[in-house]
């Protein structure tokens, strides 16, 4: 997988780093990365750091 691994975007989650988890996530995903829980939690982080309308628009772009 492209970027970080999902154990470093659920220690960055652990940790209160929303935001740094869901850019990591995302730059896994956008480099083509497919495995479904890192969309997941791109969602979940940015929705924990307060942007819910940003979370469920990603989530609908998503398709989850």
């Amino acid at each position: 997988m492209g970027g970080a691994s999902l154990d470093e975007i659920l220690a960055l989650e652990a940790e209160g780093f929303f935001l740094s988890a869901h850019d990591r996530a995302m730059a896994a995903i956008e480099a083509g990365a497919e495995e479904p829980r890192l969309r997941h939690r791109a969602v979940l982080t940015l929705a924990r750091s307060g942007a819910t309308a940003r979370a469920l628009e990603l989530f609908e772009r998503l398709r989850l």
